[in-house]
C-alpha cells in the first residue's frame, strides 16, 4: 500500500476524536495544526530508529574546512541538507561492516559550526562532520538517516507509530486533554518498538549512491 500525507494526518485526527480533513488546503484549525507540526514530528520519528527506508550514503566533499585547536578536531565537512543523524549501529551483511563513517578509527563528532565562505564572504551556521581526517587524497563516506519526505516509501508499522506521535501533538490544541496526550505518547512508544522490530527483520536494501563506496570496499 502506498501512503500519503493526508492519510497519516487523518489517522492521527481519528485517534483523538477530531474531524478528518477533506483535503490539505481546507481552512480549519486541525488542518493548520497538522501542517504546522508535520515536519517537526516527522523528523523526530525518523531520527528515533535506523529505518531502512530512510537510510542512505553520501560521499563528503574533498578537502574539509581546517579548524583551529579550540574545536579539538582537525577538519569540518559540510553534511548533506537532508541529513538527520549518522546511523546508530553498524550493520553486518555477508561479513561486511557498514560503518557510520568510513574510513573508521578516526575521532569524529557532528556539530553545527559557523562558516565564512564565498565572494563576498558570507557567514552562516551549518551542520558538519568534525573529524581528524583529511580526505584530499582519499574519500570520506557517511552512512546516515535522511529526512525522508517521500511518504509513499514508509512502512506500515512506521506510519502507525508516526500517526500516534502526531496525534499526541495535535491533541494539545484540539482536545486540551493532558491525559489523552499521555495516552497517545504511551501508544506511540509501544508502536515505535513494534516498528523497530519489523524494521530489523526487513531485507537489507543496498542504497549505494557512489561507485566510490564500492571502491572503498563498502559495497
Amino acid at each position: 500500500m502506498s501512503y500519503d500525507k493526508i492519510g497519516i494526518i487523518n489517522l492521527a485526527l481519528t485517534r483523538i476524536g477530531v474531524k478528518r480533513l477533506a483535503d490539505l488546503s481546507e481552512n480549519t484549525p486541525q488542518r493548520h495544526d497538522a501542517i504546522s507540526a508535520w515536519d517537526y514530528i516527522r523528523d523526530e520519528v525518523l531520527e528515533a530508529k535506523d529505518w531502512r527506508f530512510a537510510k542512505t550514503r553520501a560521499t563528503l566533499g574533498t578537502g574539509g574546512e581546517g579548524l583551529d585547536e579550540s574545536y579539538h578536531y582537525d577538519y569540518a565537512y559540510q553534511l548533506p541538507p537532508d541529513f538527520l543523524r549518522l546511523v546508530g549501529n553498524t550493520t553486518e551483511v555477508d561479513n561486511i561492516t557498514d560503518p557510520p563513517v568510513y574510513p573508521p578509527d578516526y575521532p569524529y563528532i557532528v556539530e553545527v559550526i559557523t562558516v565564512t565562505a564565498g565572494d563576498p564572504p558570507t557567514t552562516y551556521d551549518t551542520k558538519c562532520l568534525l573529524i581528524d581526517y583529511d580526505n584530499t587524497d582519499s574519500g570520506l563516506f557517511i552512512n546516515y538517516i535522511k529526512r525522508q519526505e517521500d511518504v509513499s516509501v514508509y512502512s506500515a508499522s512506521f506510519v502507525n507509530a508516526f500517526a500516534f506521535r502526531l496525534a499526541a501533538e495535535l491533541c494539545i490544541n484540539r482536545t486540551e486533554g493532558a491525559q489523552k496526550y499521555q495516552t497517545m505518547i504511551k501508544l506511540y512508544e509501544i508502536a515505535l518498538g513494534k516498528a523497530e522490530s519489523h524494521n530489523l527483520s526487513m531485507d537489507y536494501v543496498e542504497e549505494v549512491q557512489s561507485k566510490a563506496w564500492f571502491d572503498a570496499g563498502r559495497g
